[in-house]
């Protein structure tokens, strides 16, 4: 594990007010555009046993992104309209900072966070 990318990770994390102390990362390669990663925190289950809550972590290309802000305000506003459409069922969902952004802007860094959904991705497909 890169020490400098778990703390930057774990600092995104404290941004997002994401409960639970951080525990480990792993980076996921799939995609050419974005930085992702998988943050796991360790979360109490309400029994007081421990469990593992996953988040997705992307450092968003802002060379290819040229108006990131423009684009989690659309995001926003969509994930929210399917959110409340479909309540009760697993919808993409960004978390928001204290002061109700989707994003974190620091310094030439744009990050997002969202839950963390597992899936089956594929690169290719035969027809």
């Amino acid at each position: 594990m890169d020490e400098k990318l778990a703390r930057k990770l774990q600092q995104v994390g404290e941004h997002f007010n994401l409960p639970g102390p951080f525990f480990n990362y792993e980076e996921i390669h799939t995609g050419n555009v974005n930085h992702t990663y998988r943050a796991d925190y360790i979360r109490d289950d309400g029994t007081g046993m421990a469990r593992i809550k996953s988040y997705l972590v992307q450092r968003v290309n802002t060379y290819a992104f040229r108006d990131p802000v423009g684009l989690m305000d659309n995001i926003d506003k969509v994930t929210e309209y399917i959110h409340q459409k479909r309540p009760g069922q697993t919808c993409l969902h960004f978390h928001h900072t204290a002061d109700r952004k989707t994003y974190l802007f620091e310094g030439d860094e744009f990050w997002r966070i969202c839950n963390y959904v597992p899936s089956v991705t594929f690169d290719s497909c035969d027809d």
